[in-house]
């Protein structure tokens, strides 16, 4: 099974699929970009990681104004990152009888929208960010909370 197809599932996320765009003519010098995702861009749960430049992690749940940020992923050692990433990434954490907890544990996620036009923003904060990019500064996930654990 792909490396990356199994450290999703460590966190919970059992349907992630892998997604590929190759650059045509007119994307010269564009490489192939790859990445894993679970959900729909809209006001569903969305997974994401991208594999580009480094491994990157993101959810998105607009109907609960969640945006995770962007957040390196080690991919050395898949099963290490997935135990210390699964307080903010594991999929329980976004089930409906968590949810509020999750937004209380992490405000700094939460308030997020589309704007129109494009990107990201945070209520209260003005600038849009290109939700493509960003990339938190956090490089601590907090785990202390026994609620949050890696599913299984």
């Amino acid at each position: 099974m792909d490396r990356f197809i199994e450290f999703s599932k460590l966190l919970g996320w059992n349907d992630v699929q892998l997604f590929q765009h190759h650059g045509n003519d007119a994307d010269a010098g564009i490489p192939t970009i790859t990445w894993y995702s679970e959900g729909e861009f809209d006001e569903s749960l969305y997974f994401q990681l991208n594999i580009m430049g480094g491994v990157r992690i993101a959810v998105y749940y607009m109907k609960y104004e969640i945006f995770t940020g962007w957040h390196k992923v080690d991919s050395e050692d898949l099963t290490s990152e997935a135990k210390r990433l699964a307080p903010l990434f594991s999929k329980t954490n976004f089930a409906d009888d968590h949810i509020m907890l999750f937004k209380e544990r992490f405000p700094q996620y939460t308030g997020f929208y589309w704007k129109d036009g494009g990107g990201i923003a945070q209520k209260g904060n003005d600038k849009r960010r290109e939700f493509v990019s960003w990339v938190s500064e956090e490089d601590e996930i907090p785990n202390s909370d026994p609620a949050f654990k890696t599913p299984g």
